[in-house]
């Protein structure tokens, strides 16, 4: 697996699912938007698969990694 990047050092460069960090325990898997697309800021945010089933920002995101390949088998 990847190891984690600081959003300081950089973002990922296109829509991609990922897993990002923003406080202590606090780790999400996910969708980030990049400014530009879609929107005019960048995005962070997970997907609650009960209740409201929508999409949800997530704040001060400080590290993310992209998700690994999927399985081929």
């Amino acid at each position: 697996m990847s190891d984690w990047i600081s959003v300081e050092d950089r973002l990922p460069e296109k829509q991609i699912e990922c897993v990002f960090y923003s406080n202590p325990y606090e780790w999400w898997t996910g969708m980030f938007t990049p400014k530009g697309e879609m929107s005019d800021v960048n995005i962070f945010e997970y997907h609650q698969h009960w209740g409201d089933d929508g999409y949800h920002k997530v704040d001060k995101v400080t590290h993310w990694m992209p998700l690994p390949s999927p399985p081929t088998d």
